[in-house]
């Protein structure tokens, strides 16, 4: 993970032809580019420009090494487990849980085992054990600590590395799985359905009610899951529409940096940096060394903080509950277009509200660009005034005193069904295929299948000849064939949208079409039933598709008939055999 010196690397290139004493430098070396990124990156913001800093160590201050462009990582863990009641950090972080799980796991492979890497890494964070002062960790002192730890530590305090966790988690994902860095948000949902899916199947097996408290035993998403409720108006009848929106983790809020609170400080910064350019400008027209140093004078001078918009949380909050104007909304009332408003407001509150500040948007030319803006945070924040009001119906319905509901969508007519088109068999089609030494009903069928192309209706034979209906007569136009009857009698396969949801948890195409067969297609369920089934997934795929019944007489019966299958299989593959050399010998005679 470091960079490696290589005392005699300029020997090596000159016996290559590469005389580095002869070149000239051009780029920039890693230190250097590392050098200018710490001169120009703006570690004020974050280490309080101006104070002494002491470092601190402990329970609950443990830092995390970056493994490499795993900051991302870092960070959401750091929040999940910073708060005190935070439900990872009680669920995992206490001695004797993480101790149950981690003792509990399976002891072919604990590696692979979500709830102990969760154990260790939250134990790891909140004990204490791993967080020692830098003055100790420089000494060499601290648990477990090695030289090369120790040098970390002793710039920042911090000696857990989550390397194993990291692979775990970001197993099988196409972006989390790379060295590459990553979104924070995508992480945390993913990292949640992760601990999610892991939680449930340690749950159906017993294991989880048997190491935490009954009180921590749900799911993890219902810790920062809240409720939406979405309000419509339409802006011509005036109706009401009231919406029950799916729960989500993370409220993403817009910055408004028309509600900066400081835009006299902004006005007067940017009036200074204009000017500072001026004179940049103006020096750069100048030559010799005077001019040089009249132009670094001009760049230090005015030398100070920068300047941003500071903006309240409580007005990103406002933006995010005021109402959206919708245009070219049809009234379902009417019929017509017209403008409609649409409000949200919570349902619930969870116990941790995740909210996200969207600080990247796209420009006109649609380039990717970061707000540079900060936001003021009270300690305590208040958001009763946001909740959605009870509605004034005894029946619990969320409409007001007043209000008028708005009448649902019509269905749309349903469109006519097309018929088939009926294909005839062409007579000169199957006179030739007659005239190889094939059934005539079979040709028929050849060249219906076909749309009377009779090589490919050669084929066809070839591939359908031991068909059971192969000799028998077309059924009339229109008519249901008895392959096809039988198959809408027996329902229809598995869905592949839903096959292709469960494979992407983790499950086989053969477990998750099980599945899907059991519970009707309603891919909910199937998840349910894969995960209470997960000790022997194989088995209750095997005694779902087991004949019911049978007995000692039935084996001997089916031993009997996998007897017969087999001669009969033997014979067909001697008919097909006898066949393709008929076709070949009228082949031949033909030519």
């Amino acid at each position: 993970d470091r960079m490696v010196k290589v005392p005699k690397l300029g020997e090596y290139l000159k016996h290559w032809g590469i005389n580095i004493m002869d070149l000239t430098k051009t780029d920039k070396s890693m230190a250097e580019m590392e050098l200018d990124l710490n001169q120009n990156a703006e570690l004020w913001a974050i280490t309080e420009k101006g104070a002494k800093l002491e470092p601190v160590s402990g329970p609950g201050f443990t830092g995390l090494v970056n493994l490499g462009n795993s900051c991302y990582m870092n960070s959401t863990l750091q929040m999940l487990l910073s708060s005190p009641s935070s439900p990872l950090l009680l669920k995992y972080g206490d001695a004797t849980t993480s101790s149950a799980l981690i003792q509990s796991a399976p002891q072919d492979n604990p590696a692979e085992d979500p709830l102990t890497q969760l154990a260790k890494l939250a134990n790891g964070m909140s004990s204490g054990d791993y967080s020692v002062a830098p003055a100790a960790a420089a000494d060499g002192d601290g648990d477990g600590a090695g030289a090369g730890d120790a040098a970390v530590a002793s710039e920042f305090g911090a000696l857990v590395k989550p390397r194993m966790f990291k692979t775990l988690v970001g197993r099988g994902h196409a972006e989390f799985s790379s060295g590459r860095q990553q979104d924070a948000e995508e992480y945390l949902q993913h990292l949640l359905e992760f601990i999610g899916r892991a939680e449930h199947q340690a749950a159906s097996s017993g294991r989880l009610s048997s190491c935490v408290p009954a009180e921590l035993d749900k799911p993890i998403s219902s810790w920062y899951q809240h409720g939406l409720q979405s309000r419509l108006e339409c802006g011509t009848s005036h109706t009401v529409r009231y919406k029950a929106e799916p729960a989500a983790t993370v409220l993403s809020l817009s910055i408004p940096l028309d509600a900066a609170t400081n835009k006299e400080q902004i006005e007067v910064y940017e009036e200074a940096q204009r000017l500072k350019r001026a004179k940049i400008e103006e020096e750069e027209g100048k030559e010799g060394k005077d001019a040089s140093e009249a132009k670094t004078a001009a760049a230090a001078e005015g030398d100070e903080e920068v300047v941003v918009p500071l903006v309240p949380l409580s007005a990103c909050l406002d933006q995010w509950a005021a109402a959206e104007v919708m245009n070219d909304f049809k009234s379902t009332l009417q019929g017509q277009s017209t403008t409609a408003q649409k409000s949200t407001r919570f349902t619930s509150f969870p116990p941790f509200l995740l909210i996200k500040a969207q600080r990247y948007y796209v420009d006109e030319t649609w380039t990717p660009k970061k707000l540079e803006v900060r936001l003021d945070v009270p300690q305590t924040l208040d958001l009763e005034y946001l909740r959605a009001p009870a509605g004034a119906a005894a029946d619990g319905s969320p409409y007001q005193d007043g209000e008028v509901p708005m009448p649902d969508d019509p269905e749309p007519a349903a469109a006519a069904p097309i018929a088939p088109e009926v294909v005839e068999a062409d007579e000169g089609v199957v006179a030739q295929l007659v005239s190889m030494g094939f059934g005539e009903n079979g040709c028929r069928r050849a060249a219906v299948a076909t749309n009377n192309n009779a090589e490919a209706a050669m084929e066809w034979i070839f591939a359908h000849m031991e068909d059971a209906d192969f000799n028998e007569p077309l059924p009339p136009p229109g008519a249901t064939p008895a392959a096809d009857a039988a198959a809408a009698g027996a329902g229809a396969g598995a869905d592949p949208a839903n096959v292709m949801m469960l494979t992407a948890m983790g499950f086989s195409d053969e477990h998750a079409q099980g599945a899907l067969k059991a519970t009707g297609n309603d891919v909910e369920r199937a998840a349910d039933w894969l995960f209470s089934h997960s000790d022997d997934l194989d088995g209750a795929i095997a005694a779902l598709d087991a004949p019911a019944g049978g007995g000692g007489g039935g084996g001997g019966g089916g031993v009997m008939s996998a007897a017969t299958s087999d001669r009969t299989m033997f014979l067909i593959g001697i008919g097909v055999a006898v066949a393709a050399a008929a076709a070949f010998v009228v082949f031949r005679k033909r030519a």
